[in-house]
């Protein structure tokens, strides 16, 4: 059975604050659901841990490894 994590768990795991988790749950930016009539947002611990691994290496701001690299 796979592990339900809430908010909390999901932020540590991203390395950002509960809040920002919240708000990437809502926009739909990492795989979540509404858990409970309280509407909290909860994920598997699995599906963050895939999402984390395929986002690894996406460039940020249109910079790429390479072009980080020439301008050191």
């Amino acid at each position: 059975m796979k592990e339900i994590i809430g908010a909390g768990e999901i932020a540590k795991m991203l390395g950002v604050t509960a809040e920002t988790a919240r708000q990437w749950c809502v926009s739909g930016k990492i795989p979540a659901f509404r858990f409970d009539e309280n509407g909290r947002w909860k994920s598997y611990r699995e599906d963050i841990t895939e999402w984390i691994d395929r986002h690894r290496n996406v460039p940020v701001n249109g910079e790429t490894p390479s072009s980080s690299e020439q301008s050191s």
